[in-house]
């Protein structure tokens, strides 16, 4: 959501997504992630011809639902364990909107940056890079 016409116009965006990550191999076939991502961010965007870029501040809220079964020996850990985390989030990035009805839609990149670095520490450790690049479709009203 955009909140007025100023030059730096104040925005907030929330989102959510859904990555799957599976690192199985023989001695632990289940070996998964399958986080379930929720942020919040704030900040500001402006306009230019061509684009409009923005950069914002918040949280995101990662459920890492981590599976973990071994073969041999066999050792159950678990199945869509809740490890979960809140990690401080800076956003940059441009996009160009066309109208749509009500909507404003076009092609978007971004760059999440976490200065703590994503990870899951249990059994097996498994560590995100700490800069996510995106590339997607906005839908903005």
């Amino acid at each position: 959501f955009i909140f007025n016409k100023w030059e730096y116009k104040p925005t907030l965006e929330i989102g959510y997504r859904r990555e799957n990550f599976d690192f199985g191999d023989w001695q632990a076939p289940v070996q998964k992630a399958e986080p379930k991502i929720y942020y919040a961010l704030i900040g500001l965007t402006k306009d230019f011809d061509l684009l409009s870029t923005y950069l914002f501040i918040g949280v995101t809220h990662i459920n890492y639902n981590a599976s973990l079964i071994e073969v041999h020996p066999y050792l159950y850990h678990g199945r869509h364990i809740g490890i979960e985390e809140d990690l401080f989030t800076i956003k940059i990035g441009g996009y160009k909107l066309w109208k749509a009805w009500k909507f404003q839609t076009g092609p978007e990149i971004g760059l999440e940056i976490f200065p703590k670095a994503p990870e899951i520490s249990r059994c097996r450790n498994v560590k995100f890079l700490p800069v996510f690049p995106s590339v997607g479709w906005r839908i903005q009203y």
